[in-house]
């Protein structure tokens, strides 16, 4: 019998069984910093489940990380810059944040929600603050967030 037709046929099975064949694509990190040029939107939705949607858009930056951090309102792989046809939003639904509450007073507004990972994202995302995330290309126009920090 072909060894390799055998392990290739075992590993199929066990994908199948298991709903590997259904798992999330590979994530890859990207290096941002945040600031007042990030485009940064919550939105709570309560239906099928109650859970948070945050969309972050971001300028790509000139180069990788690894050359020269993002400037404010950036975002770039370590290795190498974003390309043309790489979204230039990310998006994170979070299903571990119950409830999203804006609260202003005297011109100035806070978030408060139940998810760490929300408030950490947010936190970073407007206070201008260095941040990577792990992502993966949805091809619907997102960088989906698979994990906030290293």
């Amino acid at each position: 019998m072909n060894y390799r037709k055998t392990v290739l046929g075992a590993a199929l099975m066990t994908a199948l069984a298991t709903g590997a064949a259904a798992q999330t694509p590979a994530s890859f990190p990207l290096v941002c910093r945040g600031g007042p040029n990030m485009f940064v939107s919550a939105k709570a939705k309560n239906t099928p489940n109650a859970h948070v949607v945050i969309t972050i858009g971001f300028r790509p930056a000139p180069a990788g990380a690894n050359t020269r951090l993002p400037a404010s309102g950036e975002c770039s792989w370590a290795d190498r810059a974003l390309r043309p046809s790489e979204p230039q939003k990310l998006m994170l639904i979070d299903e571990g944040a119950r409830f999203l509450e804006t609260r202003c007073t005297e011109g100035q507004c806070s978030l408060r929600t139940s998810s760490g990972t929300t408030s950490q994202l947010l936190q970073w995302a407007v206070g201008g603050y260095p941040f990577q995330v792990s992502v993966y290309n949805d091809n619907q126009g997102h960088l989906r967030i698979t994990r906030v920090g290293p």
